[in-house]
């Protein structure tokens, strides 16, 4: 469940980082927000492979 969990607030604050770029910041700061939405994809990555591995785990 925790996996699932990151990977919900991972794909939100996505969302909210692109949100904010493009109404506040006006795309003025482009590089900076698209290096913080690389960084949360791999933790989002981090996430399902956990959870993938736990799956297995449980089936066998």
């Amino acid at each position: 469940m925790k996996g699932l969990q990151g990977l919900y607030i991972c794909l939100t604050l996505i969302m909210f980082i692109n949100l904010i770029n493009f109404t506040w910041l006006a795309d003025d700061y482009a590089g900076i927000t698209m290096f913080a939405n690389v960084i949360l994809f791999l933790v989002a990555t981090f996430f399902y492979i956990n959870a993938r591995h736990q799956l297995k785990d449980a089936g066998q």
